[in-house]
């Protein structure tokens, strides 16, 4: 019998009650039609954030958006966690998770900048890895003229947008620069392999499918003999030499082993992390605040990662 927070019980029950159709039989536009429709309770009454600004930044090919999210009496240049949001590199944008990143920004001592990569298949990969780095540098470069101290600069994201967040630190680290002090992982996409226990047990019925991340793989790299590039699937990549992690995986989650396959590989490694399973709540918990008390005690863990890592210890 499986174990499960009543109140993501609930939550579970009233999406399976729209019923709606699986991915792979509607277009990608309905599909995201669908993700923004299904997202919009999460996103009801946000709370305020003193300063949310867009502003257009360098990517891969073309600019891309990036929000700005600080609260009120943040001191400028600020330290600044680059987010970049979930949706199977196919779905979502800041706006779906704009309460999300609100809810962060309030509950540390630094900044928020969510990114508007590109999305396959427009963009396949590698393309919004490319657009993940270039914004990267570009906030390096020029982040004190928005108010941003890129020398305590951490990046995090949720499923693809945890993906996306490791393969920017490796493709930087590959490149001969790391620009980030830190990352927090949360319940990532690192492995195409749709066999694991945790696929068995948790692929049907519980948020996100097996299927769903099938589909989401063949917007994302239509061969499947390209999926194991390293900055594509990266526990197939070389994991040393990055900066300390934050990992996340739910309990209730088809990913969740792949999570438990990077924490080895990162350990084999010698790389520094903080592992934490959410037991008894499903894919996409973090953005159910509003029907989820949990939700926010797991945002909180993620902020004082953050701050541990680019304020205690910068000032230390």
């Amino acid at each position: 019998m499986v174990d499960i927070d009543p109140q993501m019980q609930v939550i579970l029950e009233r999406a399976r009650a729209l019923n709606r159709p699986p991915r792979r039989t509607v277009t990608v536009t309905q599909s995201r039609a669908d993700s923004v429709e299904g997202n919009k309770v999460w996103n009801e009454d946000p709370p305020e954030v003193a300063r949310i600004e867009d502003i257009l930044v360098d990517g891969a090919n073309e600019k891309r958006r990036l929000r700005l999210y600080m609260k009120e009496g943040l001191d400028e240049p600020a330290p600044t966690l680059l987010y970049l949001h979930g949706g199977g590199w196919v779905l979502c944008s800041p706006d779906t998770h704009d309460a999300l990143c609100r809810r962060l920004a309030l509950a540390g001592g630094f900044a928020v900048a969510s990114l508007d990569y590109g999305l396959a298949p427009e963009h396949p990969f590698p393309e919004p890895v490319e657009d993940c780095i270039a914004a990267s540098r570009w906030v390096a470069d020029h982040g004190l003229d928005i108010g941003l101290d890129a020398s305590r600069m951490a990046i995090a994201g949720d499923s693809a947008g945890a993906n996306l967040s490791l393969a920017t630190m490796m493709g930087l680290r590959d490149r001969g620069t790391q620009l980030f002090a830190a990352g927090a992982l949360i319940y990532g996409m690192y492995d195409d392999d749709l066999t694991t226990e945790s696929h068995k047990a948790f692929g049907d019925g519980f948020y996100l499918t097996t299927d769903d991340i099938l589909w989401f793989w063949e917007q994302y790299i239509p061969d499947p003999a390209n999926r194991h590039h390293p900055l594509a699937a990266p526990i197939h990549g070389e994991l040393h030499d990055l900066p300390p992690l934050y990992i996340s995986a739910a309990g209730l989650d088809p990913l969740k082993n792949d999570s438990d396959k990077l924490v080895a590989k990162l350990a084999a490694a010698g790389v520094e992390f903080d592992y934490q399973v959410w037991p008894g709540v499903t894919h996409a918990c973090l953005m159910m605040s509003r029907m989820l008390d949990r939700a926010d005690g797991f945002i909180a863990e993620i902020a004082d990662f953050v701050d541990r890592r680019l304020i205690d210890e910068a000032d230390g």
